[in-house]
């Protein structure tokens, strides 16, 4: 008796070539930048660096906190924290911050968790370029 032949089988299909990745470059915020600009040619130097400090302070306390709303799930102190980042950011003149935070306050108070995790990123990475620019403009020389 003769072994047993085993069976054909298809050759693997060919693996598709790769998708092209696509690489996100950080961009200033035009509409804050301005801003901050107009805030330096309005106020004497060290005046706008103070300003700056504590606007930059006023932020950072209040993106930390919405973070750690978001994160425990409490939506409703998360709505009012992005509601007293408004005034802070209308201070100095950054209407992009203002228009997402107001975002965040309105997705909170909403149902869909998904527009929430999304404004609330683009909320924090707003936030934080905001931040940077703040950090630039109080360097002296600037």
């Amino acid at each position: 008796m003769s072994a047993p032949v085993p069976p054909r089988t298809a050759p693997a299909p060919a693996r598709p070539p790769p998708a092209p990745v696509t690489r996100l470059q950080p961009r200033a915020l035009p509409g804050d930048a301005a801003a901050l600009a107009r805030l330096d040619l309005r106020r004497q130097p060290a005046a706008a660096r103070a300003a700056l400090f504590l606007a930059g302070e006023e932020l950072s306390l209040r993106l930390g906190r919405i973070a750690g709303h978001y994160r425990q799930g409490d939506c409703t102190a998360l709505a009012h924290e992005a509601r007293r980042l408004d005034p802070a950011a209308q201070i100095i003149g950054l209407p992009d911050l203002t228009r997402c935070a107001d975002h965040v306050a309105r997705c909170a108070t909403g149902t869909d968790a998904t527009a929430l995790a999304a404004t609330v990123a683009r909320l924090l990475r707003l936030g934080g370029a905001v931040l940077d620019l703040i950090a630039d403009r109080r360097k002296p020389g600037r």
